[in-house]
């Protein structure tokens, strides 16, 4: 009778621990189709952000191929201005150099205008001294003539 109750009960534990180890392996199971889950839905995200990445790449790499054509285009205009005010400090050392030059016409204009009323006034003057010799002249001669004139109604 020992044998058959030592059997049972050897045989209900083995049973309990079949059980057990069922819903144990069933847990197991369960956990291991969870981890498959996520590590599909890692997986998944994993794919999403390398594509982020990528994309975002892609845009950084574009945008610095805009600044780099951007920087040439500035360069370029930073020569071209120079350029420019290189014309423009040219252009203003001409300009200063005419108005020296026409500073200096304006100048001379003057001086010839005053030298040309010099003569004008000098030349004037001498007319006027010359008419008035010729008048003094004319009226000595006038009154030589009158002189003579009277003295040959005298005689």
């Amino acid at each position: 009778w020992v044998l058959p109750v030592v059997l049972g009960v050897a045989g209900t534990v083995l049973f309990v621990d079949l059980l057990s180890a069922r819903r144990s392996n069933s847990k197991i199971a369960q956990q291991i189709h969870l981890n498959r889950a996520d590590i599909e839905i890692a997986n998944d995200h994993h794919d999403t952000c390398l594509r982020k990445i990528s994309y975002k790449s892609k845009l950084i790499s574009e945008k610095q191929e805009r600044i780099k054509q951007q920087e040439e285009a500035l360069l370029q205009i930073y020569e071209e201005n120079n350029v420019l005010i290189l014309k423009f400090q040219d252009l203003e050392a001409k300009v200063d150099r005419v108005k020296k030059e026409k500073e200096d016409a304006t100048t001379r204009l003057q001086n010839l205008k005053d030298e040309l009323e010099r003569k004008t006034q000098e030349k004037q003057e001498e007319e006027q001294r010359r008419e008035k010799e010729e008048e003094e002249r004319r009226q000595k001669e006038e009154e030589e003539r009158r002189q003579k004139e009277e003295e040959e109604r005298r005689q």
